[in-house]
């Protein structure tokens, strides 16, 4: 599904809007800066096919600071870690080179349950290095064979973690974009 000009409008109007009415500002972030930021990179994100758009939304959310605000296409099926492994991920720089690392692990989560704990390194996702531009996404239901290390960079281990297929609910929904930044 492509998205209009129009439908791209109203849907940036819809997260400034919700930002800045409930997001929780713990790290201190400026939202005035944030919006112009927002407004700054309003003809790229108007501009560009519905894919670049939403990784140009999610980019802007990152900007606030949080692990936990995000956002997805309606017809999306890929999500990030703390979604569907239970894990948050932050990029850390060590010895002069960036990696995803791992921050938050849940207990009892599928990340937990094969052994990733706080701190490891993600080198790679099923052979494929992985990029510091773009936060690793899952697929529900797949089984993933992640390379991690230390943050180092040493002592690199396999493990294979299983996505649960989950279902969302009326009350539940896995992407927020039926109901919060929905705009028909």
């Amino acid at each position: 599904m492509s998205l209009s000009e129009r439908e791209r409008t109203e849907i940036l109007g819809a997260i400034r809007k919700q930002v800045l009415k409930n997001h929780i500002n713990v790290g201190g972030v400026s939202y005035d800066a944030w919006i112009k930021l927002m407004e700054e990179r309003r003809p790229t994100l108007l501009a560009g096919g519905t894919e670049a758009f939403e990784t140009g939304v999610q980019q802007l959310l990152l900007e606030l600071g949080g692990s936990h605000t995000v956002f997805y296409h309606e017809s999306t099926n890929q999500f990030l870690p703390q979604h569907t492994i239970n894990a948050s991920l932050r990029l850390f720089e060590c010895s002069g080179s960036a990696r995803w690392t791992f921050l938050d692990v849940y207990d009892d989560g599928p990340a937990h349950t094969v052994g990733i704990r706080p701190g490891d390194a993600l080198i790679a996702v099923d052979g494929i290095a992985c990029q510091t531009s773009v936060m690793p996404r899952f697929l529900l239901g797949q089984t993933y064979r992640l390379t991690l290390s230390t943050p180092g960079g040493d002592n690199c281990r396999d493990v294979h973690v299983a996505v649960p297929a989950r279902k969302g609910t009326k009350e539940r929904p896995l992407s927020l974009s039926r109901r919060v930044w929905r705009t028909r």
